[in-house]
């Protein structure tokens, strides 16, 4: 009877913070519209500049392509956004996939 009054509340937990994890990294992120070679987010515009990966910083958003609804499948595998140490302003952002090497896009 003890052990059950311990375990339910920890599963119970467990599944909350898992939860809260999928839903902060996966839906209540910044989005960042793929529009063909370029990227979009609110006023700014990012344009593809190469694959250059050094000095990642945070992840900041997930990128999705224009007009196309969200599946499954973004959830699941989003299309990270990273931005750039020291790079407060958000200058240059590198987007990575899955499977994907990434690459940088500098702002406009």
């Amino acid at each position: 009877m003890k052990i059950r009054k311990i375990v339910v509340p920890a599963v119970i937990l467990l599944l909350l913070a898992a939860s809260f994890y999928f839903l902060n990294t996966r839906v209540w992120v910044d989005k960042y519209e793929i529009r063909g070679d370029a990227i979009v987010f609110e006023d700014n515009r990012y344009v593809y500049e190469g694959s250059s990966s050094d000095h990642l910083g945070k992840t900041i958003g997930i990128a999705y392509n224009e007009g196309e609804k969200r599946g499954i499948t973004d959830y699941i595998w989003p299309e990270w956004v990273y931005a750039y140490k020291g790079d407060k302003t958000h200058k240059r952002i590198f987007v990575r996939g899955l499977m994907d090497i990434g690459g940088t896009y500098i702002r406009q």
